[in-house]
């Protein structure tokens, strides 16, 4: 069996070699303005690694997952229990509970708030304390806070977050910077970017975030210093600084502090029963945050007891561990069952008006919604989900944001494109619930296709829902569709009209219904999709009418030979190589290969297959929106530019960025004017003596004027937004949800960028752009901003091929297929008789001269070295990083990228 723990380790080791390597002083000119974009990524990346290491150890689970209302409590139950016995709950020292009973809440609202686990195995817990709980983290709750306020704010009313807003939260969180003791804070840098990540790729989109991504690197550096006041006052501006967010916020996180920021707890059978109080009833969220609630005992497993609101409690639980007395199916010997509370409608709400409305209760609501999304995610990101049991109702599908959350667990677990799915066992089961509800006879349906009524409904619950956006459905693999769909149906529901029945238990279909039924079965057999998305299109209709069944054996049998550890294995490696992967693409482009004509062909074709994503998106008129995908507007430069120059300013002009300029040491009192500048009033310009230059203590290169720190910041900020937007976020879907193809783009222009000097083109439109040394600073920093998007977003578009003499530009076919260079300005036609009688494709020369010049500039980088020295030993060390990463795991067949 493969040792997956010594492969993390590795892995590991590997990326933080890497992240030394990208840090090291010798390497700052070879890495440029990438360094901290790289460092953050092969960070987060290295946090992903973590994980996987941590769940090697974790059992396989099958997770129950849906809209509300769609069945799933059902599902749950006849999986977890044996034939018709009660589902038992065992906990140490009580006598067994009886779960449905009991327990869960009853009703048929949605009721839970938070994951349940039913597996055979007992947890260990301190005596008296036998209920076993997973805690949510201080960065979780931050998250669900993120969550309601993105999801559930209405975008009108939201607007965006001001670049003083920003810089004040900042300034503000750097005074009060200082040591914290691990009672009060255990946040380190990667949980920030961890934050980060959650929210660029979650959010979006969101107007409200553009202005964040110039809060993360600083949040990085100042959060794991401040106190937990602090913090809420740094991460409020995450929720708009709503105030009552912030007290769910300070609350929670000082809640966690008293149990030691412990991952588990454990309290007494109270928390469950009665279950009218119990923690599972997201109603027990009532009145979360208001003072004189019900106190409840909670503790780490090596801690002392202490008490909370039972509200709160509730709402730091992400699971809730029953061990159940007895093995309902073969495969709970190595799977556990998860039920995941059901996805919500999201709503769009003034929230700063909402939260204050009295008698709604709005943050229990607000909270609910939150969490209950955010579960999912979390479960998705630690590899806990070994397969899914999807339950989809028919009708309408509400729960919009559903089919965005299914297709990231896909490409976690099985890859985001067809090709990446070959090969790969299919672990989601779509259950297509309430499958009685197609037998009911309805009047005027004679003569009517008795198929059609299975056609809608794999229509309203596949395509037109998860398929509307997203591919998998109709290509799961290449050239076939996903079909691994199951019907379901609940005999505790009396289907009298067409089933007998003996008591409560299900006799046999009425005799008259039996032609009926079998037209609708012929029906039903004939229509292309249900033979699409169905392996056994009539057994799954079969035995969906099972008696006393519904279809949950069939199910059972389908789902023992994927609940073997053989699977996790497979799902380990795959995840584990991915990320090998991505930690080699991060690093490959500053290994200098000595074989330039091999490297040069590799990129060639790496260049050839991004440009047929090209050719795919002009033919589908989206190539316009790959180009503003990857530009940011002037708006998005503001907080980054605003903020760089209060660091700037507040730094004395000595940060990271900064160098001290020589010591002049020149005879007093006849002192020049500086250069470039009038001379001081009341002194006499006299000529100078020769001065003797003092080499400064940091290594003597040139202060960076205002106009360069500021263009620095703003390119630096540009090249971290393309990474996240490749790496499966908005960027990515331009190239059908494969980010390796987004990466590959961005790592080209990135080279380009730091290749042809973008920052100094930057610096020297502000330069040109600003006014007297007495301007007003907020109007410098508007053209700075300008200046900022205007150059760099050009760059996005022409590659600086523009700012080069016409002879020496690449050149493009023109729509007749004559060659000519690219990106050469059109002559204006000043009167009728300077105007062509021929038509001219533009948008046709407008795409071929932005081809021709990424072929071009794909090319220039990789025979390029930047006219830099090769460190040799340095570049030993990175080469021998990246021999780790390439090396092919067991059952993975990894690419190499160095």
């Amino acid at each position: 069996m493969t040792d997956w723990h010594t492969l993390c380790d590795e892995t590991l080791d590997a990326a933080r070699r890497g992240i030394s390597w990208v840090n090291d002083e010798e390497n700052q000119k070879v890495v440029g303005l990438e360094r901290k974009v790289i460092d953050r990524r092969l960070r987060q990346l290295t946090t992903e690694v973590s994980k996987i290491g941590k769940a090697v150890d974790r059992p396989m689970c099958v997770g129950v997952f849906g809209p509300s209302q769609a069945g799933k409590s059902y599902l749950v139950s006849v999986l977890a229990r044996k034939g018709e016995d009660p589902l038992m709950a065992r906990f140490a020292g009580h006598k067994d509970v009886d779960f449905i009973s009991e327990i869960n809440p009853g009703g048929e609202r949605e009721s839970t708030g938070i994951v349940t686990r039913f597996s055979l195995r007992q947890l260990p817990s301190p005596e008296g304390y036998p209920v076993c709980l997973r805690l949510l983290s201080e960065i979780d709750i931050v998250k669900i806070l993120g969550n309601s306020f993105f999801m559930d704010g209405d975008p009108r009313k939201l607007g965006a977050i001001e670049p003083d807003e920003l810089s004040d939260a900042l300034n503000r969180g750097r005074s009060r910077m200082a040591d914290q003791p691990k009672s009060e804070n255990q946040l380190v840098t990667e949980d920030i970017w961890d934050l980060q990540n959650y929210f660029e790729k979650s959010f979006d989109g969101a107007r409200a975030l553009e202005a964040l991504r110039g809060f993360w690197d600083e949040a990085s550096v100042i959060a794991p210093k401040l106190s937990i006041a602090d913090r809420g006052a740094l991460f409020s501006v995450l929720w708009g600084g709503i105030e009552e967010f912030t007290a769910i916020y300070l609350q929670a996180t000082r809640a966690l502090a008293q149990l030691g920021f412990a991952a588990d707890a454990f309290s007494p059978i109270s928390a469950l029963l009665p279950r009218t109080e119990s923690i599972i009833d997201v109603q027990t969220l009532g009145g979360i945050g208001k003072p004189d609630q019900a106190m409840l005992e909670i503790r780490s497993f090596d801690g002392a007891p202490i008490s909370l609101p039972r509200p709160m409690v509730t709402a730091l639980v992400a699971e809730l561990h029953i061990t159940i007395t007895e093995k309902p199916w073969a495969f709970f010997d190595t799977t556990d069952l998860l039920d995941f509370p059901g996805a919500r409608e999201r709503q769009k709400l003034d929230l700063r008006t909402y939260v204050k409305e009295e008698g709604k209760d709005p943050l229990k609501e607000l909270l609910v919604r939150g969490k209950v999304a955010y579960l999912f995610d979390r479960y998705v990101a630690e590899q806990e989900l070994t397969s899914m049991l999807l339950c989809v109702r028919p009708s309408n599908q509400d729960v919009v944001t559903l089919p965005d959350m299914i297709d990231n667990w896909i490409s976690v677990t099985h890859g985001p494109t067809a090709q990446d799915r070959v090969g790969k066992t299919v672990v989601l089961f779509l259950m297509l619930t309430w499958f009685d509800t197609h037998f009911v006879e309805k009047a005027g349906e004679e003569g009517q296709d008795p198929g059609e009524r299975f056609k809608a409904r794999l229509f309203s619950s596949i395509e037109s829902f998860f398929g509307k956006s997203h591919a998998w459905p109709e290509e799961w693999t290449p050239g076939q569709a996903f079909n691994n769909c199951f019907w379901l149906r609940n005999p505790g529901i009396k289907s009298e009209f067409m089933i007998e029945y003996e008591g409560r238990s299900e006799k046999a279909i009425l005799p008259q219904k039996q032609a009926y039924i079998d037209s609708l079965r012929e029906g039903y057999l004939k229509q292309p999709s249900v033979q699409k998305f169905f392996k056994d299109p009539a057994k799954a209709f079969d035995e969906a009418l099972r008696l006393n069944d519904g279809g949950v054996s069939f199910l059972a049998d389908q789902l023992a030979p994927v609940c073997h550890p053989q699977l996790k294995e497979e799902q380990i490696a795959g995840r584990l190589g991915k990320l090998r992967e991505d930690l080699a693409a991060a690093l490959a482009p500053f290994y200098v290969d000595s074989d330039i004509e091999k490297r040069l062909k590799e990129r060639v074709l790496v260049s050839q297959t991004i440009l047929r994503h090209i050719q795919r998106l002009a033919q589908e008129r989206r190539f316009a929106d790959l180009l503003a995908s990857m530009q940011i507007t002037q708006q998005g430069f503001a907080s980054v530019i605003h903020d760089a120059f209060n660091r700037r300013a507040s730094n004395g002009h000595d940060d990271e960025a900064d160098e001290a300029p020589p010591v002049q040491e020149a005879a007093v009192p006849d002192l020049p004017p500086l250069p470039g500048l009038p001379p001081i009033p009341g002194m006499d310009a006299a000529p100078a003596p020769t001065p003797t230059a003092k080499k400064p203590a940091n290594g003597g290169r040139s202060v960076q004027t205002a106009d360069e720190f500021l263009a620095s910041a703003a390119v630096e900020h540009w090249l971290n937004v393309l990474y996240t937007s490749a790496d499966g976020g908005h960027l990515a879907r331009f190239f059908r949800g494969d980010p390796k193809l987004a990466q590959e783009l961005v790592s080209e222009v990135s080279a380009a960028a730091v290749r042809k000097d973008l920052v100094d083109d930057v610096a020297a439109m502000i330069k040109r752009l600003s006014g007297s040394i007495s301007e007003d600073i907020d109007l410098y920093l508007e053209k700075a901003t300008f200046a900022a998007a205007a150059v760099i977003n050009r760059f996005v578009s022409h590659f600086g091929f523009d700012a080069m003499p016409e002879n020496e530009r690449p050149s493009a076919p023109g729509e007749g297929g004559a060659q000519r260079p690219i990106f050469v300005p059109r002559q204006a036609a000043n009167s009728a008789a300077q105007m062509s009688l021929n038509a001219v494709r533009f948008d046709y020369e407008a795409l071929a001269d932005w081809m021709y010049a990424l072929h071009a500039t794909v090319e220039a980088n990789a025979k390029s070295t930047d006219g830099l020295n090769v460190n040799v030993e340095q570049n030993i060390k990175v080469g021998a990083i990246l021999e780790t990463l390439n090396k092919t795991l067991p059952g993975v067949g990894t690419r190499s990228l160095g």
